[in-house]
């Protein structure tokens, strides 16, 4: 299949060449050198969990590395570099001495460090150090050539697909084309960069891509458990659907740095945003001009841009996505064509798969539109499509919940709770304000102040306008789109809009126990403002194709809803793109971060500070521990009375899933020990075993 129409001119194969040259030339340009340096003075920090004194967390892959220190010791002591000791000597005189460690890294860490123990910190100062490795420390160069190709043949590819279009239909074209790609590139200017800033949530959201990427490398294809959080004691993952944390989570196994890694994914996401709302724009009204605008309205919603970098709650940003489908896809079962059921499916199923709080709200976004049009249902049997639909999302989900339920005697999700919901609830000010900071939001009794976007700013005021107007001046509109389903959806928009601002009695309902115990997980009022975002977007572009049709006024109105959507995010953009460095393409440390809500309540940091294997009645003699895995080798120790049970305690958070075999292949009992360990119950004689970790041995 031929994929250029024309034939290639000189001209046009010498400029291809000399592309790919300079892509190439900026690929190795951009690829980091096989050393690092830490000069002046490296800040020594305190690590609760594991009680060590560290210099910043790097991100370092397995290889061979050489670890030159500068230093000056008051007396003889030890320093520990990633998982090796070593005797530091006193410094000699009043100058500074320097030592060279080679190591070997048999894997991939995010938490390589120089650490002292409490009682050596303040005899030893640390002025530089420098790591050289065998290789460039990650694949970034490598990986950005790839990108800069593969964008090279996507346009050649689109070019020559353009000659099939002609006049205004190719000229329309290439203006959504641009409108698409402005959306997608403002929305993703902060991901420009090869260093991240601070996020509310980011640490969490990396420690889950990092968490997923040593499963994978463990040889999980389903990782359960993160095998280095909690000082290697691990952390469930699996609570927290990430089947799109992949993507980045492979980058990572391909030595791609983290930020280029979660850059690249915020780039997805938005793209797929902006592709998925004017897909599902256009197949419910058929208009490219209304598909362009919802897609550059959603794109910019403050309310999603905030949700993106200043909360970085990814999870939540990731299932905005995916909520055109789900608008779609109820549209076509009551009003459209309803063979097109699998869309709310779909769009359902990639919801559950990113977040499952934003499912629930789906839900209940589902529920109100059925409501509202019950008798649609029962029209050409259209019931019908709508049981299909739900038999493709419930059997997937159950299965989840299935699991879910397994582990949820091991966790603490009752953490996540929150109390006095109503105290989140957004300010009416707060709705249309363009202002915005990383600070965390006040509650309700300490007023607006320098708190970040939880509403629907400007574009959304003159969205709620475009509103009245369209009702106001209904007769004379075309009718393209259905307004029994144009209603719903303004009635379910004003709804949430209203749930999630002070107006609601959130503080009378949530007496009411289980409007409380729904809003406690839900967790704040303001996230009720993901519906509120796709639906105005939806609105206003459906309102604009059908309310102007002079070409004076339509370009107006157009231009105002791009302009303050615009203008409603700068600030927000300007603030994020002016934030100091807060990790960059060496920092690691993500590992380091945990979560209380998975793992046993009563637990805390400092008791996985304990990583030797503790024998009862057995002496070990060699000791193994990799992530997840474990492999030692025991003898008796109580010769006088060898029937006694014998067993042995791992430093690994107990979670079902774990296999333990002694060296004749026999399957050995596991169960939690003390402080939510695993224990392991061994045959009396002396003998080896190897535990492991499976999904498929949780039952």
């Amino acid at each position: 299949m031929k994929i250029f129409k024309e034939k290639i001119t000189t001209n046009q194969l010498i400029i291809v060449l000399l592309s790919i040259a300079v892509i190439m030339l900026a690929a190795f340009g951009i690829t980091r050198g096989k050393y690092y340096k830490q000069y002046g003075n490296p800040e020594i920090a305190y690590d609760e969990t594991s009680g060590r004194y560290h210099t910043p967390y790097l991100s370092v892959k397995r290889g061979k590395v050489k670890v030159i220190i500068g230093y000056h010791a008051f007396r003889d002591l030890k320093i520990k570099i990633a998982d090796d000791s070593f005797d530091i000597e006193a410094t000699k005189g009043d100058g500074e001495d320097f030592r060279e460690f080679p190591l070997l890294l048999e894997s991939y860490s995010d938490l390589f460090t120089i650490s002292l123990n409490e009682e050596d910190k303040d005899s030893i100062e640390i002025y530089e150090y420098e790591l050289i490795f065998e290789k460039p420390y990650n694949n970034d160069g490598l990986y950005i050539g790839i990108i800069l190709l593969l964008m090279l043949s996507a346009f050649m590819f689109f070019y020559s697909k353009s000659s099939s279009y002609e006049g205004a239909d190719r000229k329309e074209r290439l203006v959504i084309l641009i409108a698409l790609l402005a959306g997608i590139i403002l929305s993703s200017l902060p991901m420009f960069r090869d260093y991240l800033v601070y996020g509310h949530d980011l640490m969490g959201q990396l420690k889950r891509i990092e968490g997923l990427k040593d499963g994978l490398m463990e040889g999980h294809i389903i990782p359960v458990v993160y095998p280095n959080v909690n000082n290697g004691y691990g952390e469930m993952g699996f609570c927290y659907p990430y089947l799109f944390l992949y993507i980045p989570a492979l980058l990572r196994c391909a030595s791609v740095s983290m930020p280029l890694a979660y850059g690249t994914f915020i780039f997805l996401i938005n793209a797929a945003t902006g592709i998925i709302m004017y897909s599902c724009v256009f197949s419910m009204t058929g208009k490219r001009r209304a598909s362009a605008i919802a897609a550059f309205v959603y794109l910019l919603n403050p309310y999603r841009l905030t949700d993106i970098y200043v909360r970085a709650a990814l999870g939540e940003s990731l299932a905005m996505t995916f909520l055109p489908l789900v608008v779609c896809g109820i549209y076509h079962i009551l009003f459209g064509d309803k063979r097109k059921y699998y869309l709310m499916s779909l769009g359902l199923l990639c919801i559950f798969s990113s977040h499952i709080l934003t499912t629930g709200l789906a839900g209940i976004f589902l529920i109100i539109i059925l409501i509202l049009n019950i008798k649609m249902l029962f029209e050409e049997r259209r019931f019908i499509e709508l049981i299909k639909a739900g038999v493709m999302f419930f059997p997937p989900v159950l299965l989840y919940f299935l699991l879910f339920n397994r582990f949820s005697p091991y966790i603490n999700m009752g953490d996540i709770k929150q109390i006095d919901f109503y105290r989140y609830a957004v300010f009416l000010a707060q709705l249309f304000m363009s202002d915005s900071s990383t600070y965390v939001m006040l509650e309700q009794k300490e007023g607006i102040g320098d708190e970040f976007i939880q509403g629907i700013g400007l574009v959304g005021a003159l969205i709620l306008a475009l509103i009245i107007y369209y009702y106001v001046n209904k007769k004379e509109t075309k009718e393209d789109f259905n307004r029994r389903f144009f209603s719903s959806l303004v009635f379910s928009a004003v709804l949430f809009l209203y749930a999630s601002t002070v107006l609601c009695p959130w503080n009378i309902l949530n007496k009411v126990g289980i409007i409380d115990t729904i809003t406690g997980m839900i967790q704040f009022p303001f996230r009720f403002l993901t519906i509120v975002s796709v639906l105005l977007s939806i609105l206003a572009a459906i309102i604009i194709d059908e309310c102007f049709t002079k070409r004076e006024s339509l370009y107006t109105v157009t231009a105002m809803v791009f302009l303050l959507s615009v203008f409603g995010v700068q600030d927000t953009l300007d603030n994020i793109l002016r934030q100091p460095l807060y990790l960059s393409d060496i920092s690691g440390g993500f590992s380091s971060y945990s979560n209380k809500e998975y793992y046993l309540k009563g637990l805390e940091n400092d008791s996985f500070r304990d990583t030797d294997p503790h024998g009862e009645g057995v002496n070990i003699k060699e000791y193994e521990k990799k992530g997840s895995s474990v492999y030692l080798t025991y003898e008796n120790a109580d010769i006088e009375n060898s029937d006694a049970v014998k067993a042995v305690t791992l430093p690994l958070l107990y979670y079902p899933g774990y296999t333990a075999k002694d060296q004749d292949g026999r399957v050995l009992e596991t169960i939690m020990g003390e402080g939510g360990r695993v224990k392991v119950i061994l045959p009396a004689e002396e003998g080896s075993i190897k535990l492991y970790y499976s999904l498929f041995k949780i039952f």
